[in-house]
């Protein structure tokens, strides 16, 4: 092979790796179409994949994904308190929108755009919730936040919280349970 055909080769393939980091399909295409007459063209990009699956499947690839994705969740879940820990802090504004994000991820729930945008500016409100969750209550605390949301919106706003009560409720109870001392079975008396 020339110096000069060399240098084509390995221009493809940069491009062919440029291609499948931005996930161009067309320029990856075109390239395998360039190979299906060119047998070096394609026993280069054979030797590249081997080379690239060969990074990724060993130890060192699987550690590489593992470190990429604890990065990624370090950053996009930021450390959240254990479960004991959280049911004993109060409720507040923030959690109950991550809640109805949760909800709105799953398709448990739909919002208007408008109520999306309220939901998304309530994310990090450290506003205590109030302890007592009738509409009349709520209406007030709701005037005092200065987010502007549907009624629709603070009906559903109002069920989350009602669910991350009782589900903190429940949660303490069960542990308060686990916590007591079973009690001893009385051995019989041997006569």
């Amino acid at each position: 092979m020339t110096e000069h055909r060399n240098w084509e080769i390995e221009r493809l393939l940069l491009e062919y790796l440029d291609a499948l980091e931005i996930q161009d399909w067309d320029a990856y295409g075109e390239i395998w179409r360039q190979a299906e007459t060119d047998r070096e063209l394609e026993t280069a990009l054979r030797e590249l994949h081997e080379g690239l699956l060969a990074e990724h499947a060993g130890p060192a690839g699987r550690e590489q994904d593992a470190e990429a994705i604890r990065l990624l969740a370090a950053e996009h879940f930021p450390q959240r308190p254990e479960a004991e820990e959280q049911d004993e802090l109060p409720l507040t504004a923030g959690d109950v929108a991550a809640r109805l994000r949760a909800d709105l991820a799953s398709g448990a729930v739909r919002l208007r755009d408008a109520d999306r945008q309220a939901n998304d500016r309530l994310l990090g409100d450290a506003t205590l919730i109030p302890d007592q969750l009738k509409q009349s209550v709520l209406d007030a605390w709701c005037a005092r936040l200065n987010v502007h949301a549907s009624r629709e919106y603070w009906r559903m706003f109002r069920q989350a919280a009602l669910r991350l009560v009782m589900a903190r409720s429940h949660r303490q109870s069960r542990m308060a349970a686990a916590r007591r001392p079973s009690p001893r079975k009385k051995e019989p008396k041997d006569e």
